[in-house]
């Protein structure tokens, strides 16, 4: 890699800030360092609103090129393609060739992102090495090697752009040009945000939430006016002790208070308060005042499936028995993710137990351990439920061994307390609950 961008300087210079690009590994530097907050800001993010893409002009290092064409215009159909996808907006930038020497470029930095790349064909095969670079920070977001027949050249650029796109957008410190920092002048506070909410976005288990927040606590510690990350902070918290994932619940609670009570007062109508509130209303044994702040979060919030889902839980244990069904049955069909469709038909076993649907509830349950691909992804109380029906036709063996082998293994045992807790919050009765909770619950407790 250090020899294909060896090649690449400039002896220009532009009017605006300027980014050389370093040869081998080393950092890229800027004579003014753009900030987070402006890079990428030029015509292309303002003009479109998506990201900006810099195609610079491949190089072709064939030892005798005899196609002088090929290089540009594989840059050229590589910025058109990366175009179709609605998250960019690509173009070649166009350098003369007389400009180019050992050094290093200089480009403009009014684009998000710089794509640059060198190819050889050798014995009918085409080469091509591509990097991608983050113009705010001048880190290396992603590398590869491509080789492909040289016939097939054409196809080769549409895998060079979907590899692009899917290592891209799958960066969770990317800024991307569509989600510009708001609600807070510390850029690291509000990238920390959108990672917490990355780890969140397939479902939420025990490592995820474990990790949101870590993420929430630190954009808070960075900026503690940052209402979006309080609110992030307090809603993790929430989750965390409705699924039995705290490690000490009694303190998940005291800081979810405190985070709550800090978003009210420097955001009171935020839009995602209501859904905070149904959590801790439902959390604290109050369905029936759950329902009334999660029916406010469904209609104004944007994390509707969410809400959904819990609506779905308050109103089955509420004593709502329809419209526990019919919230539960929406929820699955647009929750999408593996997490969220797993809490999701969760919610659909809570409704059918609400019901005395027991053989529902325990199709349901299933589907929701299927749904998170292995048990060990699946938030606690699905593993409970399940053992709770494994016990219930007598097998106490199978039951114990689901719970004792597929536990979040940071997490401490099941406290009997707890569970008990979550027993009586429970809208139905699954056999002998008291017998299986001495008997499977509690030797896991004591460790044994």
């Amino acid at each position: 890699m250090k020899a294909l961008f060896a090649i690449l300087r400039s002896r220009g210079r532009t009017r605006q800030t300027d980014l050389r690009i370093g040869t081998g590994d080393r950092p890229f530097t800027t004579p003014k360092p753009p900030t987070m907050l402006d890079a990428g800001g030029g015509r292309n993010m303002e003009a479109h609103g998506k990201t900006g893409v810099a195609v610079l002009p491949f190089t072709d290092l064939t030892p005798h090129p005899d196609h002088p064409y090929l290089a540009d215009g594989f840059g050229r159909d590589l910025a058109q393609v990366l175009s179709l996808n609605p998250s960019f907006f690509a173009e070649v930038i166009e350098v003369p060739h007389a400009e180019w020497a050992v050094e290093g470029t200089t480009v403009r930095v009014d684009h998000n992102l710089i794509v640059e790349g060198a190819l050889a064909r050798a014995n009918r095969r085409l080469n091509v090495d591509m990097r991608v670079i983050e113009c705010s920070s001048g880190n290396i977001l992603w590398s590869d090697r491509f080789s492909t027949p040289l016939e097939q050249a054409a196809m080769l650029q549409d895998d060079i752009a979907e590899a692009i796109a899917g290592a891209v957008t799958a960066t969770p410190y990317f800024l991307r040009s569509a989600e510009r920092p708001a609600g807070t002048s510390c850029a690291a506070a509000w990238a920390l945000r959108q990672a917490a909410r990355a780890l969140l976005h397939d479902g939420p288990n025990f490592a995820c939430l474990a990790g949101a927040v870590r993420l929430f606590a630190h954009a808070s510690r960075l900026d503690p006016l940052y209402a979006d990350a309080k609110i992030g902070l307090a809603e993790t918290l929430c989750l965390r002790t409705l699924l039995l994932c705290a490690p000490d619940a009694a303190d998940d609670s005291a800081r979810r208070d405190r985070a709550h009570e800090a978003a009210e007062v420097l955001s009171p109508s935020h839009a995602e308060l209501p859904f905070i509130r149904g959590l801790k209303e439902l959390d604290g044994g109050q369905p029936g005042r759950a329902v009334l702040a999660l029916e406010r979060s469904v209609r104004i919030t944007s994390i509707m499936i969410p809400a959904r889902i819990f609506l779905s839980i308050a109103e089955a244990r509420s004593g709502r028995l329809r419209a526990a069904r019919s919230d539960a049955a929406v929820a699955f069909r647009r929750a999408g993710r593996p997490g969220w469709t797993a809490l999701a038909d969760y919610a659909r076993a809570e409704a059918a137990l609400a019901r005395g649907a027991n053989h529902e509830a325990e199709a349901a349950i299933s589907d929701a351990l299927e749904a998170a691909g292995r048990p060990a992804a699946a938030p606690p109380p699905i593993l409970l439920l399940r053992s709770l029906f494994l016990a219930g036709r007598g097998d106490r063996k199978a039951a114990r061994e689901l719970v004792a082998d597929h536990w979040p293994v940071d997490l401490p045992p099941p406290d009997a307390d707890t569970v008990k807790a979550w027993l009586d919050a429970l809208p139905g009765r699954v056999g002998d609950a008291k017998s299986w909770l001495d008997d499977v619950i509690g030797p896991l407790s004591r460790g044994n």
